[in-house]
């Protein structure tokens, strides 16, 4: 039985434990610890998955950077007089 084949009943009964076991202070500060420790895992695994693979690209996320070393596109073309005047 895998996490992705629980019911909606058997979801309500984890639910119902686990506040039995944390109560109702500490389950929040379950969850948050939950979720850092998830948060550093994944983090942990695609370091290591990029040190394996180096050909990935490093990870960024998806989101690409502009190099402050390289003008932008448009303006790469362009005099100094035509963007002064």
């Amino acid at each position: 039985m895998g996490l992705g084949n629980l019911s909606g009943g058997e979801l309500v009964i984890l639910l119902v434990i686990c506040l039995l076991v944390f109560g109702a202070n500490r389950l929040p500060e379950a969850g948050r610890a939950v979720g850092k420790g998830l948060r550093e895992f994944t983090r942990a695994w695609n370091e290591a998955r990029d040190a394996v693979e180096p050909g990935r690209g490093g990870g960024g996320g998806g989101r690409r950077r502009r190099s402050l070393l390289h003008p932008a596109p448009a303006l790469a073309g362009c005099s100094s007089s035509a963007v002064a005047g």
